[in-house]
């Protein structure tokens, strides 16, 4: 990913993002709040472009509106991987979740064994 923009306008930048993603170009934006929470501009938000070798053709595009992308992609299909790996990515989350929980519950018992154990032999 590399930036294209940064601004303090929100609306600006969403209105970037979709002239971006009209022409075929996937775009992110971050820090998308943070001009909200911190003030005067010292966290700005920036617009990305995620596939860096459509990054000039981005900058060309933000420049000239009529500008004819190249090498567009097919944005349905790129929000259905995105969904899918977000999905993995949940996925694996959860399991890691449930793996320190489970590691948790289970260092309690030990403890509590011993501890009734220790109790038991005194």
């Amino acid at each position: 990913m590399k930036l294209l923009i940064d601004s303090d306008d929100n609306e600006y930048l969403l209105n970037q993002q979709h002239l971006l993603e009209s022409n075929g170009i996937p775009a992110y934006i971050s820090n998308r709040d943070s001009n909200r929470v911190i003030p005067f501009g010292i966290s700005k938000a920036g617009l990305w472009v995620y596939m860096d070798e459509q990054f000039d053709e981005a900058m060309a595009l933000l420049k000239d509106p009529n500008y004819v992308v190249q090498k567009q992609i097919d944005m349905a299909q790129f929000r259905e991987l995105a969904e899918e790996i977000e999905q993995d990515r949940s996925g694996f989350n959860a399991t890691m979740r449930d793996l320190l929980l489970g590691s948790v519950l289970l260092l309690i018992a030990i403890f509590g064994f011993i501890y009734l154990f220790d109790r038991f032999l005194s």
